[in-house]
């Protein structure tokens, strides 16, 4: 598909069989609200820096949208889950895709909104987590290549098989400070846990690039007798450039 971007932008197509087919024959026009069916179009440049890209398509009803002719996805923005949120409004695009300027995403809505609050944004990944029971080891330390048989005996050839939790920040980033610890039950996910009714603080990990928090009770001083405990440890740290005297 052709056709002039205006100051702003956004131009948009009226999809047809006939357009669609013959991509010379699309004529693009200026964006009307309340039109079903339509093609948006938009340049953008690539966000300066090195943090994830992504599209907020805030706003919009539901499609599908293209990043240089790459289909990111499709989206259902105005189907609300029971807590009145889109179960995604915000769709990842490959910095690999992107070139210093004029990179072209292409939208195909539905239900007739207006892609004026599409947004190019960038994501800072500063906020990590980590949750690890003590019941259940990473896979890769029991994966099928961890046990071996010799004279009739199973023996394991990892020798460690307890379960790690790990934390790490980007190259020159350290942790700064701990957003949630909590040994026992806690429940949720990462930017929304919760203390469980077993509940013991874990802080340690600061000013650290990364760290590898043990996930045992005799580690926090939890009572393993505790009603409910499932033993498991939920962290969630917060990054932070390393400061110039930490350097020195």
């Amino acid at each position: 598909m052709t056709g002039a971007a205006t100051a702003k932008g956004t131009v948009v197509a009226k999809a047809t069989a006939e357009g669609l087919a013959v991509r010379d024959k699309v004529k693009w026009t200026e964006a009307k609200s309340d039109m079903p069916v339509t093609w948006y179009k938009r340049y953008f440049d690539m966000p300066s820096g090195n943090d994830p890209v992504a599209l907020d398509m805030t706003g919009m009803g539901e499609g599908l949208a293209w990043v240089i002719g790459n289909c990111i996805g499709r989206y259902w923005v105005s189907y609300l889950s029971p807590l009145g949120k889109p179960s995604q409004s915000v769709y990842h695009i490959p910095r690999a895709w992107l070139k210093p300027k004029e990179n072209l995403w292409v939208v195909f809505e539905e239900h007739g909104r207006k892609p004026k609050d599409i947004l190019i944004v960038t994501v800072k990944r500063d906020n990590i987590c980590t949750v690890v029971t003590e019941f259940h080891p990473p896979l890769s330390q029991i994966g099928p290549k961890s046990f071996l048989r010799e004279d009739s005996e199973i023996k394991t050839l990892v020798q460690d098989v307890k379960p790690r939790a790990q934390l790490k920040c980007d190259d020159n980033k350290v942790i700064r400070s701990i957003a949630f610890a909590s040994f026992g039950n806690p429940t949720g996910a990462c930017g929304n846990f919760t203390v469980g009714t077993c509940h013991s603080p874990q802080t340690a990990c600061l000013e650290k690039n990364s760290c590898v928090p043990p996930v045992s009770a005799q580690a926090y001083g939890a009572d393993p007798a505790c009603p409910g405990t499932t033993n498991t440890l939920a962290v969630q740290a917060k990054c932070a450039r390393q400061k110039k005297d930490d350097k020195e």
